[in-house]
């Protein structure tokens, strides 16, 4: 992580002994890392020091197309190798490459020909893609030194960013620098976007001008086009670093720390006096009953059923006034007498005379 320098300003002349010595380049032979503009399943992301960032929207979705000025080019096709095939993510270095496209770089250790064109990995027909079509197992690319347009320093990536462009979208880029020079302009003038050819199954590129660079921009760019910074971008071959982990017993640090002295045996402790009795406590007080809790506030969604309220019960309606009832004729008694007259004669006299005595008088 960089920090901020600090030279006090009061140092004065140098004294004389220093005067005509030559001064030392400190900055001579380091090399700095740069950022790696890629993607994975059509997501642009950079990468830089192991350390990979998804570009993103304002609404967090992956963007579509990058825009980004061009700053310069390689002139040959870089080549990339591997004998059991590209796995993605893999950070393992490939078997054979050439970032020159003539021959192996000089750090492979497995060559696979003496020169790229002779190689029978760099033959159409190599090898079959998923699709069915041939290809070749040495895959070609273009390395492109590009800077954001919006930050053309892009400082928190230190400057110029690496973009390759894959063998898909070869065809694309003379197509589209003859397309600028016929009108007047070249294509680290012109603020370029990159985006995803979506009518193919396979990453291919589009490039579409946005706008002229200013020129105060356009002093920038050419600048960079000199900076070292972007020839090792174009001309370093490419880097594959595995984190080296501590073997088992090996220490991370150059001096072992002293080991520290055996702890002296604690002295045994004293036996604990036993517990005396103690009373068993008072019986407490029953607790008070808890107040009815309250009803739970209403904070959206369904409301809180209410109580339901306390309701009386109804009065039983007036009873309607008995009626009277109704008259009941009263039976004359009846005369349990034997009857006076002798014989049935006397019976019948007296059951008519008794018949009569119910029947109402005639009006």
């Amino acid at each position: 992580m960089a920090h901020d320098l600090v030279i006090p300003a009061n140092f004065g002349v140098a004294a004389p002994a220093f005067a005509n010595a030559p001064d030392d380049d400190l900055g001579s032979g380091v090399q700095g890392g740069y950022a790696v503009v890629g993607f994975k399943g059509r997501v642009w992301s950079v990468k830089k020091g192991g350390e990979e960032q998804r570009l993103l929207n304002d609404n967090g979705e992956p963007l579509a197309s990058i825009e980004v000025v061009i700053v310069k080019a390689s002139p040959s096709i870089s080549k990339v190798y591997y004998a059991a095939g590209y796995v993605e993510g893999s950070t393992a270095a490939p078997d054979c490459h050439s970032t020159n496209g003539i021959a192996p770089e000089a750090s492979v250790m497995t060559p696979q020909c003496a020169t790229c064109a002779a190689c029978p990995h760099n033959r159409f027909g190599s090898r079959i893609t998923e699709a069915g079509k041939q290809g070749k197992a040495c895959s070609d690319s273009k390395r492109l030194a590009i800077v954001p347009l919006a930050d053309m320093e892009n400082e928190v990536y230190g400057g110029p960013m690496l973009l390759r462009v894959p063998a898909a979208s070869l065809q694309e880029l003379p197509q589209y620098s003859a397309k600028l020079k016929s009108l007047g302009h070249t294509s680290f003038s012109v603020a370029t976007r990159v985006k995803f050819d979506y009518d193919v199954a396979y990453p291919k590129f589009i490039f579409n001008a946005v706008r002229r660079l200013s020129a105060e921009e356009g002093e920038y760019i050419m600048s960079l086009r000199d900076d070292p910074r972007v020839a090792r971008i174009l001309n370093e071959s490419l880097e594959y670093s595995a984190a080296q982990a501590p073997q088992q017993g090996e220490s991370i640090f150059e001096q072992e720390a002293a080991p520290a002295p055996a702890p002296a045996p604690a002295p045994a402790p004293a036996p604990r006096p036993a517990p005396v009795a103690r009373p068993a406590p008072a019986a407490r007080p029953a607790a008070p009953v808890a107040p009815a809790a309250r009803p739970a506030p209403r904070m959206g969604g369904a409301p809180t059923a209410p109580a339901a309220p306390t309701v009386a019960a109804p009065k039983a309606p007036p009873r309607a006034p008995a009626r009277p009832a109704p008259a009941v004729l009263e039976a004359p008694p009846v005369n349990d007498d034997p009857p006076t007259g002798e014989g049935a004669e006397g019976f019948e006299a007296d059951l008519d005379a008794q018949l009569e005595a119910l029947m109402p008088p005639a009006e």
